[in-house]
């Protein structure tokens, strides 16, 4: 049995703010180098795929074909 118990407010209403930003993120499949292709939801920032310290820390990244 699960009992619950406050002030009479919803536990699960979350008050959500929209707080847009922008990034460019380029593709993996362009010729130049160190151009941020992969993004970190959290830090929100643009991260090079391939440098060292962006191992782990990136959430998606984009590549193309054709």
């Amino acid at each position: 049995m699960l009992l619950l118990s406050g002030c009479g407010a919803d536990l699960f209403n979350v008050n959500w703010r929209a707080d847009p930003d922008t990034a460019l993120v380029y593709s993996m499949a362009r010729p130049e180098l160190n151009l941020p292709s992969a993004y970190d939801l959290v830090r929100r920032n643009a991260l090079r795929v391939e440098a060292p310290n962006s191992a782990g820390r990136w959430d998606f990244a984009l590549d193309t074909q054709d």
